[in-house]
């Protein structure tokens, strides 16, 4: 069951982060910068790995992307992107979200598989 509850959890990690990031986007157009869509790929899921009633999977944001526009790192754009700082244009926030969301899927897919 732990196993189940773990692939189930890492599924929806990836599909959570992957519609924050991409939902990012939605909305106006920046006209100082130009989107490269760079940031809705930069989420991180790694398979779960483990045994018995020990299983770990990572769910993340990759800092070390880079762009070609622009001279901020990939961490700073994620940082200013998230925030809503530097003029970004956008659904800010994002990390708070994802990291909420993550919580109330863990907290739903563990309930189902363990009870209350």
């Amino acid at each position: 069951r732990m196993k189940r509850s773990m692939d189930a959890a890492n599924i929806r990690a990836e599909q959570i982060i992957d519609d924050e990031l991409w939902n990012y986007y939605s909305g106006s157009n920046p006209v100082v910068y130009q989107r490269t869509g760079t940031l809705g790929n930069t989420g991180i899921v790694t398979a779960v790995q483990g045994s018995g009633d020990v299983y770990e999977f990572t769910a993340g944001i990759d800092e070390s992307i880079s762009y070609s526009t622009g001279t901020y790192s990939g961490a700073q754009v994620i940082d200013v992107t998230n925030k809503g700082k530097a003029g970004t244009i956008g659904n800010h926030g994002y990390w708070e979200r994802i990291q909420e969301e993550l919580q109330e899927e863990i907290d739903s897919v563990f309930s189902q598989q363990f009870g209350n």
